[in-house]
């Protein structure tokens, strides 16, 4: 998911990216409270035809459940800012808090689209300036990523420094 903020003549912005979230963590929860009301009565009845090892299973069951939805929940609250200024280009990744941050010269900065290496492999897309490259993106479609791109050489394809020179005045 892509957010965008640009200014109104389009030379400056900031881009939020995050990944598609179709459930929050409460959703999640329900989840594994409709599982659990559909698997304890069963494994209540199992136990008491004799079989009781299932009710440890069931609670196991239930927890690597939640386990799994919590990790995949954790993973899903990533994000990368991307905000361009008059000569530079700052991108931060993390959850919660900035964990990443890089600092790209917006006048050599370079949008490159690498094709997947194999089919049904996501393409990346790379911010480079100097030397220096950063991945944008990888949570976000193709579709997503050609969009940014796209988004991010108009951007960059406007001056950055004052209104646009149009060469020496006669």
């Amino acid at each position: 998911m892509i957010e965008r903020e640009l200014s109104t003549d389009g030379r400056f912005g900031r881009y939020v990216l995050r990944p598609h979230r179709s459930a929050t963590w409460s959703d999640n929860l329900w989840l594994v409270a409709a599982v659990a009301l559909m698997a304890v009565p069963i494994a209540m009845a199992w136990a008491v035809a004799g079989f009781w090892l299932i009710l440890p299973l069931c609670g196991l069951e239930l927890a690597f459940l939640t386990l799994g939805l919590y990790i995949v929940n954790h993973s899903l609250l990533a994000q990368e800012v991307i905000t361009i200024d008059e000569d530079q280009i700052t991108v931060e990744a993390g959850k919660r808090d900035v964990e990443r941050r890089f600092e790209l010269a917006r006048d050599w900065a370079q949008v490159l689209v690498q094709p997947a290496r194999r089919r049904a492999h996501p393409s990346r897309l790379i911010l480079r300036s100097h030397g220096r490259a950063v991945e944008l993106g990888r949570f976000l479609t193709d579709d997503e990523r050609d969009e940014l791109a796209g988004d991010l050489r108009g951007v960059l394809a406007q001056p950055g420094h004052g209104p646009a020179r149009q060469g020496p005045a006669r």
